[in-house]
């Protein structure tokens, strides 16, 4: 449960062992690596949290960047913070935050983390993209 800070150090060992494992390091007989790992929240990060309703989501956006987390996306929950500092969380983010389907909203045009998509290259043949699509819908 990302709402609970004393899950945060476990979460990190994890993603760091995992990233630095052997699965993450080309094989001696091929040219392309066996895995490749990738960090996701995929919203409702920021609320609802108890402490963001203290602190503005500042806890939760250092803690997104000191694991690190790689993507975020938005979930609908995120509205739930004051406007203005949910903007500020949004330019605190040292990660990439995918945002496909909202780019007319006022963070994106100047935003230095967001993106409408991100590709991932497995190897020279093979590639995943990543969206992040946000609806109204259940």
């Amino acid at each position: 449960d990302v709402y609970t800070l004393e899950n945060f150090p476990s979460l990190k060992t994890l993603i760091h062992e995992t990233k630095t494992g052997p699965l993450n390091n080309k094989d001696e007989d091929s040219s392309y690596t066996i895995a490749k790992t990738i960090s996701i929240l995929t919203g409702d990060f920021l609320m609802p949290y108890l402490l963001s309703t203290v602190d503005g989501g500042k806890g939760m956006m250092k803690m997104m960047n000191e694991i690190p987390i790689d993507y975020l996306t938005w979930g609908n929950h995120e509205k739930d913070l004051p406007h203005e500092q949910l903007m500020e969380r949004e330019k605190e983010y040292r990660g990439i935050w995918i945002n496909t389907n909202m780019q007319s909203h006022e963070s994106y045009p100047n935003s230095t983390c967001q993106k409408d998509y991100d590709i991932i290259n497995l190897d020279d043949e093979r590639r995943i993209a990543l969206l992040g699509i946000l609806t109204n819908s259940p």
